[in-house]
C-alpha cells in the first residue's frame, strides 16, 4: 500500500530528510518537548494578542506555558514599561484595562526574547 500525501523522491522511497525530521519530532515529543511561542511586539494589537496566545497555550500540553513577548523598551510615569507589565500583567501605555496573562513575560532584549523559540508572532506596525 502508498501513501501518497508524503512526498517521494523518484525511485518512490521517502526522503532521507523528511524520515530523519519525523524521528527527530517523535523522540522530541517522547522526552517532554514543547512549542514554544514568542511575541515580538507589544503595542495595542501585541497586547491584545498576548492574551489570546498566553491563555491558548495553557490549554495544550504541546505548547510550552511560558510566551516571551517582546517591548520596546519606554518609561511610563518614570517606570519602565517591562517592569510595569511584567509586575501588574497589563500595558498601561497601549492597552489599558485590559489584564495580561500571567504566563506571558515582557523583555526588552529581542534576542533574548526569541531565544529558543520555534513559533515566532509578529505583531509589529507597518
Amino acid at each position: 500500500m502508498r501513501v501518497t500525501h508524503c512526498p517521494r523522491n523518484q525511485s518512490g522511497s521517502i526522503p532521507f530528510m523528511i524520515v530523519t525530521s519525523i524521528i527527530k519530532f517523535f523522540r522530541a515529543m517522547a522526552t517532554g518537548w514543547r512549542y514554544k511561542v514568542c511575541l515580538v511586539g507589544s503595542g495595542n494589537w501585541g497586547s491584545a494578542m498576548a492574551r489570546i496566545v498566553g491563555d491558548n497555550v495553557k490549554k495544550f500540553d504541546e505548547f510550552d506555558d511560558r510566551v516571551p513577548m517582546w517591548v520596546f523598551e519606554e518609561m511610563v510615569d518614570g517606570r519602565k514599561l517591562t517592569d510595569i507589565i511584567n509586575k501588574e500583567h497589563e500595558n498601561v501605555k497601549y492597552l489599558k484595562g485590559y489584564k495580561i496573562p500571567e504566563n506571558v513575560v515582557a523583555v526588552a532584549d529581542l534576542l533574548e526574547a526569541v531565544k529558543r523559540a520555534n513559533i515566532l508572532i509578529f505583531v509589529m506596525p507597518h
